[in-house]
This record gives structure tokens, C-alpha cells and sequence, in this order.
């Protein structure tokens, strides 16, 4: 069980994001944020231009790319 959730979880497993690309944030199993724009994407995770509240900084993990 444990190896199993090592291999979910790891680092290199994470999404990876144009810049351009739309996306949603899902948090608490709903959308909390929409419509963002992503900037720029490193290892520490995605810098994301959101319509309201300006940019930040967003684990890729809780990102969906708008479709």
C-alpha cells in the first residue's frame, strides 16, 4: 500500500502546462477558481494570471486545463 502511494505521489507525475493554456483550480472537490491564464510553469509549480485577485502561484495538481 505504501509503494502505492509513493508512486501517486510522485513529484515527476505532475502535469505539465503551456503558457496560454486556460485552467480551472479544483479545491475541496469543486471549482474555486476559473478562466486563469497560465504564465509560466518551474518545479516549485504554475504561475497562473487569474481575471480576479492578479497572478499566483498554483500547484499543478489542482489545475484542469479548460476544455
Amino acid at each position: 500500500m505504501l509503494a502505492l502511494l509513493r508512486f501517486l505521489f510522485r513529484p515527476d507525475l505532475a502535469p505539465s502546462f503551456q503558457p496560454g493554456f486556460r485552467v480551472n483550480r479544483m479545491k475541496s472537490g469543486g471549482l474555486d477558481r476559473w478562466d486563469g491564464r497560465v504564465i509560466a510553469q518551474t518545479d516549485d509549480g504554475v504561475l497562473v494570471e487569474w481575471p480576479r485577485n492578479g497572478a499566483s502561484w498554483e500547484r499543478a495538481r489542482e489545475l484542469c486545463i479548460q476544455g
